[in-house]
C-alpha cells in the first residue's frame, strides 16, 4: 500500500487468476475521498466513485464485481481497446503497399483489436503516488502478428486521480515497424450512478458541425461527413441525450429506407470536431479534452446483459471516444472534471 499525505493511497488486492496469472484490482483514493478501481485485465477501469452538488458520492462507471464477469463479457466495460478501435470493414488494410488480413469478430468486420484485442491482455502495473495525485501505469506488449497486425506494439497507458477530482487517461503507443495504431479508454458513464437511470435527461454538448454516416453494418458510408444542422445529432449546445433520440421523424442525411437512429438502435456515430472539448454533464459534469482536433463517437445505447441481479437497461450509459491519428506514435489525453457542478 502507497500512501502519503497530500497525495493520496494506493492499495492492491488480488482479483482473480486467469491462465495461471495472478489479476489485482488497485484501489486509488484522492485527498477529498474519491475513489477509482483498476484491474490489470485490460488496464480496466470497474469503479469511479465521485461527489454529486451535494457531495454524496457515487459510482458513475458501468462495470462488473468479479473477473469472471469480465471474461465473459463482449461489452468492453472500462477497458483500453486496441490495436484499433472501432471497425475496420472487412477485416482489411493496406500499408505501404501490403495487404493485412485482420480477425473478423463483428460479422464480417473486425471490431476494437479482435478477438484477444488490448482489452484481453494482462497489462503489467506500477502504482504511483504523484504530486496531483495516486496514479497507476499499465504497460501491454501486442508481438508481431497478434490479430494480424503487423509490427511489435508497446502501449502504455496511465491512469490519474487527481486531488482536483479529476479522471485523467494518457496513452502512449510505440512500435518497431510500420503499422497502425489507435488505442480508446473504453469507459461506459452514467452521470447518477450506474444501474440506476437511463442517460435520457443526462447533458451532452459537443462541439461538431458534422457526423458521419453509417451503414447497416456500422461502417460510414458516402457522404461521409453529413451536416447536424437540423438532426437527431445536433449537440453543439447543451441538452439532454435523450431529447431526440426516439424522433426518428427528422431528416439526418440518409437516402435509405431507415434513419440513422433506426440503423445504430440509438446513437452510435462519429462526431467530427470543430474545435477539441466535448461536455456530459448530470449530477457531476465530465468535460472531455482531446489534444488534437479528433472524430469523437459517442454511444448511449447498451443491450440489457444479464449479469447478477439488475441488469443493465438500454441506453444507461454514454460513452466518448477518439478516431485514429495517421501518426505511428499515438499521445492521447482524455481529462473527465469530476466535480460537482
Amino acid at each position: 500500500m502507497l500512501n502519503e499525505d497530500g497525495q493520496g493511497a494506493i492499495e492492491r488486492s488480488v482479483f482473480g487468476s486467469l491462465a495461471g496469472h495472478e489479476l489485482s484490482l488497485y484501489t486509488l483514493r484522492n485527498t477529498n475521498g474519491c475513489v477509482l478501481k483498476i484491474t490489470d485485465y485490460g488496464a480496466t477501469v470497474t469503479e469511479l466513485h465521485v461527489p454529486d452538488q451535494h457531495g454524496n458520492l457515487a459510482d458513475v462507471v458501468l462495470g462488473f464485481g468479479t473477473l469472471d464477469e469480465y471474461v465473459a463479457s463482449k461489452s468492453y466495460f472500462g477497458c483500453i481497446v486496441g490495436r484499433v478501435a472501432n471497425r475496420i470493414k472487412n477485416g482489411l488494410f493496406e500499408l505501404d503497399g501490403k495487404s493485412y488480413e485482420l480477425a473478423q469478430n463483428d460479422g464480417s468486420n473486425h471490431l476494437h483489436g479482435g478477438w484477444k484485442g488490448f482489452h484481453r491482455g494482462v497489462w503489467s502495473a506500477k502504482p504511483k503516488l504523484l504530486w496531483n495525485g495516486p496514479a497507476l501505469e499499465l504497460k501491454y506488449v501486442s508481438k508481431d502478428g497478434e490479430e494480424g497486425y503487423p509490427g511489435t506494439v508497446t502501449a502504455q497507458s496511465t491512469y490519474t486521480l487527481t486531488n482536483d477530482n479529476e479522471l485523467a487517461v494518457d496513452m502512449t503507443a510505440t512500435t518497431d515497424k510500420t503499422t497502425i495504431v489507435n488505442m480508446v479508454h473504453h469507459t461506459y458513464f452514467n452521470l447518477r450512478g450506474e444501474g440506476t437511470h437511463t442517460v435520457y435527461n443526462q447533458l451532452l454538448a459537443l462541439n461538431s458541425g458534422k457526423y458521419t454516416l453509417v451503414n447497416t453494418n456500422l461502417i460510414p458510408e458516402s457522404p461521409y461527413f453529413v451536416p447536424v444542422a437540423g438532426t437527431p445529432f445536433d449537440f453543439r449546445s447543451l441538452h439532454p441525450t435523450g431529447e431526440l433520440i426516439r424522433n426518428t421523424n427528422l431528416p439526418d442525411g440518409t437516402s435509405g429506407p431507415l434513419t440513422q437512429l433506426q440503423i445504430a438502435h440509438g446513437y452510435d456515430h462519429n462526431w467530427v470536431l470543430d474545435e477539441t472539448g466535448a461536455t456530459f454533464r448530470d449530477l457531476v459534469k465530465v468535460n472531455v479534452l482531446l489534444t488534437r482536433p479528433a472524430d469523437v463517437t459517442t454511444m448511449n445505447k447498451l443491450y440489457a446483459e444479464a449479469f447478477g441481479p439488475a441488469p443493465y437497461p438500454a441506453r444507461t450509459t454514454c460513452v466518448v471516444q477518439a478516431l485514429p491519428d495517421p501518426k505511428m506514435l499515438i499521445e492521447i489525453e482524455c481529462v473527465a472534471s469530476l466535480a460537482g457542478r
